[in-house]
């Protein structure tokens, strides 16, 4: 699905019947575009669509001779501007596409840009999500491009408009900015001619504790310019982690070497002394759990000697995959933490969208030079103390929320007695959208406000937990309202069900000391034909008069009426999804 604009091409009207044909493209960084023809009946003085792409089927008009005639006339104009509509944007878009190329990177650039930086290059494109600058350094100044590289750079396409593909492997190595990657030993020769560019690649959410292998094989096309040939992996849809990556094995010990600089360059950021006591060893660990920074954990855990003594990698992905959920959505707090000899237990809570509260814990031991480390398992010769420590306290952790695990949300006693401004909650509500589609409460949990009561903010947590599982789709803003002491956004979300309504939610805002934020435990959302949300919407409004005066909750009840009735003249037709990933 592509989220942009439609531009009218053209339209053409016969006394009641009319043809429009309508374009939409992304922009000039990508090739994406698609031209579409809508036949239009009026009836009763209001245009409507016909229920068909480019026709009048099934479209309620009373049968003559001239009605067929003209409907005839205007679906083959239609056919034949779509079809020269294409051609024109097909042009128009290889021009646009060249251009966002050589702004990106020139020809001349290519013949004397280093391969690694050429590679480097590749990488930030693909981050950035930029086709151009991508296909730019895969040969796309090819004045002759061979077959092999037209489907080359149609694949590539392909892979950039769909983000489901882009979260999965391999490409996800390369796209998540959670995923390490470590630059392998300079360029190598390659047997057919060119450069050798290799780089490990460490994931969060890879099946593997190992560093992936991705080597980039840079040659010069014609002679001149230099363009990159993707590791095989990239270009096999059917391609399978487990079987198909190449993992870091303990005998490469040139690759060996650069991961251990990697890792003793990435120490010198470290707190000098964060392994010389066990408290503060646990609270770093706990900040990096908490920032979903797996940069940090991961280079504050690994030994220093890389690999096992049994030569296998150790385990650290695994345990963070543990803790975070296997989706770095959680939020951590570091409960409580207790030390018996040469062991510490440092108890967590974590909330996650799928799991809910839950606590967790992770053992430290004192080793030589009184250091301490992370253990990747629970040990066998840890005091009993301390398990028995755990035990009696655990049910009184479940039960009670901890402060700090939502402590960037802002907790309101009662509405400010001011205004809140519209502009401000639709720059808020868009921040809040990124949020939420990057699937991280800990990114989502700033822009949210809730009461002080626990209640209140367990229901803030839940409410915003279940929209990121099922909130999937496209957003978009109907309204921004204001109302007395309250703001609103009257929303709708068209998920990806293709057959599914349209939902509209009505996100509350409220003024708060660092701007207007979402009040998520007001659950209110406008679903056609569905009676249990309508009770739940009751309900959202019976509870809220509990904690707000009554006077209060009619000046919210105005936004309520105004977006049910925004949503009364909204369509229902879904939009399409995106095209869905390769199983």
């Amino acid at each position: 699905m592509i989220s942009a604009p439609f531009e009218v091409v053209e339209e053409k009207m016969e006394k009641d019947h009319a043809a429009v044909v309508l374009s939409q493209r992304l922009g000039g960084s990508t090739k994406s575009f698609r031209v579409f023809s809508f036949a239009v009946v009026r009836e009763a003085d209001a245009w409507k669509p016909a229920p068909l792409l480019a026709s009048f089927e099934n479209s309620v008009v009373n049968y003559s001779a001239e009605v067929s005639e003209t409907r005839k006339n205007l679906v083959r104009w239609m056919s034949q501007r779509a079809a020269q509509a294409r051609e024109e944007m097909a042009s128009q878009v290889n021009r646009d596409f060249d251009q966002a190329m050589r702004q990106s990177i020139t020809p001349e650039q290519l013949a004397t840009v280093e391969p690694a930086a050429l590679v480097d290059g590749f990488l930030q494109a693909v981050r950035d999500r930029n086709q151009a600058a991508a296909i730019a350094r895969l040969g796309g100044f090819s004045q002759e491009p061979t077959q092999e590289e037209n489907t080359l750079h149609a694949h590539i396409i392909r892979c950039f408009e769909s983000s489901a593909t882009m979260r999965e492997w391999p490409w996800n190595l390369i796209t998540d900015s959670r995923t390490i990657l470590v630059p392998g030993p300079g360029q190598v020769k390659a047997a057919q001619g060119g450069q050798l560019i290799t780089i490990l690649a460490i994931h969060p959410e890879s099946l593997r504790e190992e560093p992936q292998i991705l080597t980039f094989h840079v040659r010069r096309e014609g002679g001149t310019r230099w363009q990159i040939q993707l590791p095989e992996v990239f270009l096999n849809s059917d391609a399978v982690e487990d079987e198909d990556c190449e993992p870091l094995r303990s005998n490469n010990r040139a690759l060996i070497d650069e991961l251990k600089k990697f890792v003793k360059e990435k120490r010198q950021s470290q707190p000098k002394d964060l392994y010389a006591t066990a408290e503060g060893y646990a609270k770093y660990l706990t900040e990096c759990l908490t920032n979903h920074d797996f940069l940090r954990f991961w280079v504050a855990t690994v030994p220093d000697g890389i690999f096992m003594k049994n030569g296998r990698f150790p385990e650290i992905r695994d345990l963070w995959q543990s803790l975070q959920e296997g989706n770095g959505t959680s939020l951590f707090a570091l409960l409580a933490s207790k030390q018996e000899k040469k062991f510490l237990l440092a108890v967590l809570q974590s909330y996650s969208p799928s799991q809910g509260m839950q606590i967790k814990n992770f053992w430290l031991k004192e080793v030589k030079d009184k250091q301490w480390e992370l253990l990747f398992d629970e040990p066998e010769d840890f005091p009993e103390e301390l398990l028995a420590w755990m035990r009696t306290n655990e049910e009184g952790w479940k039960k009670t929320l901890t402060d700090g695990l939502t402590e960037k949300a802002q907790r309101i006693g009662a509405l400010a007695n001011a205004p809140v401004d519209i502009e401000a909650i639709r720059n808020t509500f868009e921040q809040w959208q990124k949020a939420m589609d990057a699937q991280s409460l800990r990114e989502v949990i700033p822009f949210c406000a809730s009461f002080e009561d626990e209640k209140s903010i367990l229901a803030m947590l839940r409410n915003v937990a279940r929209d990121m599982i099922h909130d999937t789709g496209k957003r978009s803003i109907l309204q921004v309202h204001q109302s007395g002491r309250w703001g609103a956004v009257s929303g709708r979300l068209d998920t990806m069900n293709a057959n599914a309504k349209p939902v509209f939610p009505l996100y509350i805002f409220v003024a708060t000391d660092v701007g207007p934020r979402i009040l998520p435990q007001i659950d209110y959302r406008v679903v056609d034909g569905n009676s249990t949300r309508d009770f739940l919407n009751k309900n959202a409004l019976r509870d809220l008069t509990k904690i707000v005066p009554e006077q209060t909750v009619a000046e919210l009840q105005t936004i309520i009426d105004a977006h049910r009735k925004l949503v009364a003249e909204q369509p229902l037709i879904p939009s399409a999804p995106e095209p869905a990933a390769k199983q």
